[in-house]
């Protein structure tokens, strides 16, 4: 074993500069199966990694403390995480194709990095974990097509499509930090929330959603009675005692998270809806909320429910939004404050226009509900 690698590696190259991997085929790594370590200039592309997918640990690409590496037209077929990439700078992924029982991208302490034109399938898709003191941010995400697909047993990961959570474990010394990260033209179906999780020492800062599109479907029956309406908080929790705990399921889940944009945004939803799915939007203890250009409503078909749902929150705007065919109530809103606009909505389809603390918005141009 080489520094910076584990044993069983398939490939490492740890401290090295103007690396060049190419049009190789891997087969059935027993642990992680290419490994970077302290290394700059790397180009890696048409790899095709196929491994066991039930074996824990067989990552595709794992990227620690590099910098300036680029990965191209790969292909990867993994039990663990497709890409674990921490501590690094200058970092592109494009044009790749993964499965996972774990994370197809997962991310910790990263900056200034895009991933471009990927296919996910995986448990979960998109994770970006902080934790201790690391920093991540000015990350870009754009045309993704993500599949989630909730697993039993041991994988880390309820399904989540976009999954982003700061927090500060028992012994750190600080709460990570996660800002300015960009989503855009991402779609697929999954089976549990988008999830945006911070810490009340430090919230999530400044994540935009533009052109998202998602459907919320029930995962298989079985899977659902035993594991399903959990959270997933294993690696960030304080311990593993609070690490899966029982949640509702909204499409967009977030908390502590300062700056949250979201622009042209539509949730659906499966049939036969578990009681355990909520609302479309569900945002809890935040500041400076926009949303634009939203559509959608509450997962239960028996009336009950609201899509969009805030909770001890500040400064929101809601614009050019539309309640889908079914719609109870299109906003409730408790303990908010400092609401800025409320407009352009169209809410003919919505039994209720506004629950709660809603008087404080600048309310024009919208189309309302008639009494029913």
């Amino acid at each position: 074993m080489k520094p910076g690698g584990r044993p069983g590696t398939m490939i490492i190259c740890a401290n090295c500069r103007n690396v060049l991997i190419r049009d190789v085929t891997l087969q059935n790594a027993p642990n992680w199966t290419v490994h970077f370590n302290h290394t700059e200039r790397g180009v890696v592309t048409g790899i095709h990694i196929w491994n066991n997918s039930l074996l824990p640990n067989n990552d595709g690409f794992d990227c620690f403390s590099c910098k300036d590496v680029h990965f191209s037209d790969c292909d990867i077929r993994a039990g663990d995480d497709d890409f674990a990439i921490l501590n690094s700078v200058d970092i592109t992924v494009s044009n790749c194709s993964l499965n996972s029982r774990s994370s197809g991208i997962r991310l910790e302490a990263t900056r200034y990095s895009t991933f471009t034109n990927l296919v996910i399938h995986a448990n979960r898709g998109i994770g970006i974990y902080e934790r201790g003191t690391g920093v991540t941010d000015h990350l870009l995400f754009t045309g993704v097509a993500i599949d989630t697909r909730l697993f039993t047993g041991h994988w880390w990961g309820k399904g989540e499509p976009i999954y982003i959570v700061a927090s500060k474990p028992s012994g750190a010394t600080g709460s990570g930090q996660i800002r300015d990260i960009k989503f855009s033209n991402i779609s697929g179906e999954a089976e549990n929330s988008m999830t945006l999780y911070g810490s009340p020492e430090e919230p999530i800062h400044d994540v935009s959603f533009d052109n998202v599109k998602f459907k919320i479907r029930l995962t298989r029956r079985e899977v659902s009675d035993a594991v399903g309406g959990n959270f997933d908080f294993r690696w960030t929790a304080t311990n593993l005692s609070n690490a899966v705990f029982t949640h509702d399921v909204a499409g967009l889940y977030g908390r502590f998270v300062d700056g949250l944009n979201v622009h042209n945004l539509t949730i659906e939803w499966g049939a036969d809806n578990p009681g355990y799915f909520s609302s479309a939007i569900q945002c809890e203890d935040f500041s400076r909320l926009e949303i634009d250009g939203f559509e959608g409503r509450q997962a239960s078909d028996s009336g009950e429910g609201t899509a969009i749902f805030l909770s001890r929150g500040s400064e929101v705007s809601i614009r050019n939004s539309k309640a889908a065919a079914g719609t109870n109530v299109f906003l409730s809103a408790l303990s908010v404050k400092g609401e800025r606009l409320f407009t352009g909505n169209d809410l003919a389809r919505a039994k209720v226009a506004f629950q709660g603390d809603t008087a404080q918005f600048h309310s024009f141009a919208n189309y309302l509900p008639r009494h029913r």
